[in-house]
């Protein structure tokens, strides 16, 4: 299912990216226009057409991971190998699965195939307690790296490597209308699983997608995909547009890594936190990597004076959420920054409340806050 390593693009049945044309905006356009108002039971899969359409037989989208190339074919045969494990354990539209994977090939194979059996997907990281989480979000089984009773553990390329000895017997209802919950500190510090169904992340990835200039794209990601900013806003942009994926072992925590990588797979695009740009400007190559690069988001954190004045001089954008808002709320033009700039609201309405809080309102708003009880 993998291809040899090399750096030019996968073998195996091409396609136009889809960013090339409206066809993708106008696809993500009719997907949400099926999802069902708040509180009510899909009764349509949104994701079918997009996945299908986007993975099944085709070279790109590609993910590239330590120095493999999985094409777009060969990640849908994996999904369909989770899918018919789910299947084989009768677990349901609604009943939560949590996944602790690390970003990788199967964690995107786990991914399709939760989101086509229209599971709700709780987004954890390798370090988690699984068992607490499952525990926490009344989930009826987790795909992890170390196996356990309600546990799958995955193949790098196909499907599960191990199976639970049974599902977790639920003491709450399915949610077949959340298709994610997504963890937050906010500025709290205490951790809050947002709700959110599919209406919220297909109306981000519509009003976002066209602007993010992903024709023939290879982006270089870092950003974790069990947070929203790196899942609706980094990961499924480039799967949709027929992306290369080159993913990052690190994380983006070593900015030579980042540099080397970049110029080996010619990278266009990279989405990161403020951190990571300015450790890139203070490393050697990083200043040219980033004036090379054709677009991407800047976001997560405040940007200082000094880093916004470099980042004029690139085609990086400013941008601002919340995982309540699945994340995107505003997005910048190409190279405008000034200190602590946000953007521009995206897809939903804006105000600042006369405390100075930014309020936002549109169908990018969560449904809520995981409770069990």
């Amino acid at each position: 299912m993998q291809t040899e390593a090399s750096p030019s693009r996968p073998a195996g049945p091409m396609r136009p990216p889809p960013a090339n044309s409206p066809d993708v905006v106008e696809a993500l356009r009719e997907a949400r226009a099926q999802c069902p108002a708040v509180g009510e039971t899909p009764e349509t899969n949104p994701w079918h057409p997009l996945l299908y359409e986007g993975l099944h037989d085709q070279g790109l989208p590609a993910v590239i991971e330590g120095g493999a190339i999985t094409p777009g074919g060969s990640l849908w045969v994996g999904a369909r190998l989770w899918t018919e494990a789910f299947r084989d354990t009768s677990l349901r539209a609604g009943d939560r699965l949590v996944l602790a994977l690390p970003p990788s090939t199967a964690f995107l194979q786990v991914l399709v195939a939760a989101v086509w059996e229209g599971l709700t997907l709780a987004l954890a990281t390798p370090r988690d307690d699984v068992d607490a989480l499952c525990d926490a979000l009344d989930a009826r089984a987790a795909v992890a790296p170390q196996s356990g009773p309600h546990t799958w553990t995955a193949d790098a390329q196909a499907g599960p490597e191990t199976t639970p000895d049974a599902l977790r017997p639920p003491d709450t209802a399915p949610t077949p209308d959340v298709r994610f919950l997504l963890r937050t500190s906010g500025t709290t510090q205490l951790a809050r699983w947002i709700a959110l169904p599919d209406r919220n992340v297909l109306s981000v990835l519509a009003s976002h997608l066209p602007r993010l200039t992903l024709r023939d794209a290879r982006v270089l990601s870092v950003l974790p995909w069990s947070h929203a900013f790196g899942l609706v806003l980094d990961l499924f942009p480039a799967l949709l547009a027929g992306a290369e994926i080159i993913r990052d072992p690190e994380g983006g925590r070593d900015p030579s890594s980042l540099v080397a990588q970049a110029e080996e797979w010619g990278a266009t695009h990279l989405s990161a936190v403020p951190l990571t740009m300015q450790h890139l400007l203070e490393q050697e190559g990083g200043p040219a990597l980033l004036d090379r690069l054709h677009g991407g988001i800047v976001g997560g954190a405040p940007v200082s004076g000094p880093l916004a004045d470099r980042l004029s001089e690139t085609r990086l954008r400013a941008g601002y959420g919340q995982t309540e808002a699945a994340p995107g709320i505003t997005l910048g033009p190409p190279g405008r920054w000034t200190a602590n700039y946000l953007g521009r609201p995206l897809g939903c309405d804006v105000i600042v409340a006369d405390d100075g809080e930014l309020l936002f309102e549109g169908p990018n708003a969560c449904v809520g806050v995981w409770r069990r009880h």
